[in-house]
């Protein structure tokens, strides 16, 4: 008996179709010619063979075809039902939506609008039983942060808002350039539950290198200057001594005749020179290998006493010049 009223209900349900089918075309810009027409009426009595089977999902795809070939509220109507049974309860809800608002025109069928009188109905049955699932952020958020509800994209202003969502088993991650964070829920039919991702604290940022030190430039700018002082020091000196030579054969007792009084000038004036230049070479030196000498190592200017790979920074020496003398000082 079972089998009997199902076969009924099949045979009354593919005959309205066919009567719907034989009808529709009010909702098609162009009209539909009579092989598009007998082929929708022939996919849609498969599909409604596999609704009866319980093959929803075959049944689904017919449906859907059949509506492309020749829409009508009756296949739409159908097509949404295959849907709310496959447990996709939101899709099912907007078709049937859509259903509702379809275009008919005057002479449309009794069955078409028959169709959207029973689109309204079941819409309204099925929206207590779509769950709704809110999605909560907490922790320091962060820049660039996406969420995710089983892979594809939450936009922001759902964030934190209750959304239609299918009954079952649903993945969420949020994502930071730093971390990521996965919850996993699972919902039944009409059940509102809410989902918290707690992000970390954000990490540390690096600490800026320092900036470079500028004694090793000083350093090098006191030695090319201390160098400049002694070459002018010693080119003067050696001058001095040639024209002291002279002046001692001319100028017996250090009584110069009048003759020799320029050459004797030219003589003090060398020897001022020589000892300015000496002095003023000899302590910029002094203070160019100072300088160099304190300046900070690469590997030590972060405040650590070696590189970055945790090693003591290479030994160093420099050579100093002093008024008491000249040696080597370095780190070891």
């Amino acid at each position: 008996m079972p089998a009997a009223r199902a076969r009924r209900r099949c045979a009354a349900a593919l005959a309205a179709l066919c009567v719907a089918l034989a009808a529709a075309g009010p909702a098609r810009a162009q009209p539909v010619d009579q092989a598009t027409r007998a082929t929708a009426r022939k996919v849609a009595a498969e599909a409604l063979t596999s609704f009866e089977k319980g093959e929803y999902a075959v049944a689904l795809e017919k449906f859907e075809l059949a509506n492309q070939l020749v829409p009508a509220p009756t296949l739409a109507l159908r097509a949404a039902r295959c849907l709310e049974k496959l447990g996709r309860l939101v899709e099912a809800s907007e078709r049937y939506l859509e259903v509702t608002r379809m275009k008919l025109g005057a002479t449309a069928p009794f069955q078409h609008r028959k169709a959207q009188v029973e689109a309204l109905q079941e819409r309204d049955k099925l929206a207590p039983r779509i769950p709704s699932l809110e999605v909560a952020l907490e922790g320091p958020v962060g820049k660039g942060v996406t969420v995710s509800l089983d892979g594809k994209p939450v936009p922001g202003a759902l964030i934190g808002q209750k959304q239609a969502i299918d009954p079952g088993k649903h993945v969420v991650e949020a994502a930071r350039a730093d971390t990521k964070v996965k919850r996993e829920v699972e919902l039944r039919e009409g059940e509102e539950s809410r989902v918290a991702l707690e992000l970390p604290p954000l990490p540390v940022p690096p600490k800026p290198p320092p900036p470079p030190s500028p004694l090793p430039t000083y350093g090098w700018i006191a030695l090319g200057v201390g160098a400049g002082g002694l070459a002018i020091g010693l080119a003067n000196g050696v001058a001095a001594l040639a024209q002291q030579g002279s002046l001692e054969e001319r100028c017996p007792d250090r009584n110069c005749p009048p003759e020799a009084h320029g050459d004797a000038d030219l003589y003090d004036a060398t020897r001022v020179i020589t000892t300015v230049g000496l002095a003023v070479g000899a302590a910029f030196a002094a203070t160019g290998v100072t300088l160099l000498v304190l300046a900070p190592a690469e590997g030590t200017r972060s405040g650590g006493r070696g590189g970055d790979d945790g090693r003591p920074p290479p030994p160093r020496a420099a050579a100093f010049v002093t008024w008491g003398g000249a040696g080597v000082r370095g780190i070891f």
